[in-house]
């Protein structure tokens, strides 16, 4: 077989396999032969019909088998040919005309390849690190959402209210199937699209029409439109708690336990969060970085490989429209071409400062992010080791960690808002500005997750929120 290699670029490489007519006859025979004891013709004994009745009643599927041997042959042949055939990102299907009996067969694959890296800088650069503060209006809403996380849903017989959650049963034109759904009137997005459920009773029956976001956070009803019937199955009641000292009991706290001491709990909370924030756009800084100063090219099928699955991984199965689906691959794809290009980058870096992970650096990580699911992390270890494709993606973010970590130590890090000189100003005014006390800005955002403070009581409602159907995306 004739083997030929055409590099397109860094990146392409195309190889096309020749093999001559008369070898594809004698590859054909020899299947024949090689299987022609087990295959039976009318009028003949197993092993003894011509191979001509053979291949006209077999044909189709003796060629098959030779057919997938050629392409075998073809990419194993190519490998030892080429070094930089051995580690592939994507292969093209194979393009051919199909395989018969004393004609050509020429096959053509388009392969893509991990691009080459060049390192010209990793160390050194200048960045700024968003200056965490936290504000009496974060800690005030913060702890209103924590004390509607602990409020109660109690049942009642009254019409509708804003803030209520209305059990309903459902269902969608053309189809009769009833569907049970609790309808969150709290959440701006559920208020938004069920606005007409204000007022509405008990036993009521009516129709809708709506128009469900692809976004919408009850996959049953994201990205659908039409008509809807609904039926009021029950209403419940929002019941907030008071925050005092009995509440505070129930969170276990000492009777000593004050308001000043739980909103400071509350201010470390946010603190603390922002600051994981504040260093998560550190170190995705460095990656730009990195990115800017060593241009790497991207195979492109590779790109939009990675684009398309990180796509299927978000939605989870929830079917939008082609136009939606579109859309959404050019917003992620030039941050997955940034990513990828990290990662090449990163392995370069790791290559070149030898950096290592271990097998317990794996398993530590593991287990701490089992811990953060509530997964059992012992047995999150066990599971991992019977995938070695999952074990490596551990391993290899744990690598960029340690890249970027050692990026980091060798940056000069400058804490934003800072404040400046502003440019033209007077004397007289510059003298003013200087006897003032700066207030420094900050452009740390709060990360706007919802999550518990340290000690939070468990729900003692008779009816929760987390308990029923819908629930919403996390």
């Amino acid at each position: 077989m004739d083997i030929q290699i055409e590099k397109q670029n860094s990146v392409t490489i195309v190889v096309r396999g020749y093999l001559a007519a008369d070898e594809v006859k004698n590859r054909l025979e020899q299947k024949v032969a090689e299987h022609a004891k087990n295959l039976f013709v009318p009028g003949f004994r197993p092993g003894h019909a011509p191979k001509g009745l053979i291949l006209a009643r077999y044909g189709d599927a003796i060629k098959e088998l030779v057919k997938e041997e050629i392409l075998e042959e073809v990419l194993k042949e190519a490998r030892e040919k080429n070094e930089e055939l051995k580690e592939t990102l994507t292969i093209s299907k194979p393009k051919h005309e199909p395989l018969e009996p004393e004609k050509e067969f020429v096959v053509e694959y388009t392969i893509e390849v991990p691009p080459k890296v060049e390192l010209k800088q990793y160390k050194g650069f200048t960045l700024k690190r968003p200056k965490v503060e936290v504000t009496e209006d974060e800690v005030n809403r913060e702890i209103q959402d924590f004390l509607i996380r602990n409020a109660q849903y109690v049942e009642v017989k009254r019409p509708v209210a804003e803030n209520d959650y209305v059990e309903v049963m459902f269902t969608r034109e053309g189809d009769e199937e009833l569907v049970r759904a609790l309808i969150p009137l709290d959440d701006p997005e559920y208020a938004q699209i069920f606005k007409d459920f204000i007022g509405k009773k008990l036993g009521d029956k009516f129709s809708l029409t709506l128009d469900f976001p692809d976004s919408f956070p009850d996959r049953r009803f994201r990205g659908t439109k039409g008509e809807f019937n609904f039926e009021i199955i029950k209403i419940y009641e929002q019941k907030i708690p008071e925050l005092n000292a009995e509440f505070f009991k129930k969170m276990g706290k000492p009777e000593t336990y004050t308001e000043k001491e739980f909103r400071k709990e509350v201010e470390e909370y946010i603190k603390a969060q922002k600051s994981r924030a504040s260093q998560d756009v550190l170190s995705q800084r460095a990656i730009d970085e990195l990115v800017k100063a060593n241009p790497v090219e991207i195979p492109e099928n590779y790109l939009m490989l990675r684009v398309d699955q990180y796509i299927a991984e978000k939605l989870g199965g929830t079917r939008i429209t082609k136009e939606s689906l579109d859309k959404l691959r050019e917003q992620v794809k030039e941050s997955m071409k940034n990513q990828i290009a990290f990662e090449f980058i990163a392995k370069a870096i790791a290559e070149q400062e030898k950096i290592e992970v271990t097998d317990s650096e794996v398993e530590d990580e593991i287990r701490r992010l089992a811990y953060s699911q509530g997964i059992d992390p012992n047995a999150a270890v066990e599971v991992f080791k019977k995938d070695q494709n999952r074990l490596e993606e551990v391993r290899e973010s744990v690598l960029r960690r340690k890249v970027i970590e050692l990026v980091l130590s060798t940056c000069k890090i400058e804490e934003e808002g800072e404040e400046e000189e502003t440019e033209g100003e007077t004397e007289g005014e510059k003298e003013k500005s200087e006897q003032k006390v700066a207030k420094p800005k900050s452009s740390a955002k709060s990360t706007g997750k919802k999550t518990t403070a340290k000690g939070t009581a468990k729900k003692s409602a008779e009816v929760k929120k987390d308990d029923m159907e819908p629930e919403k995306e996390k």
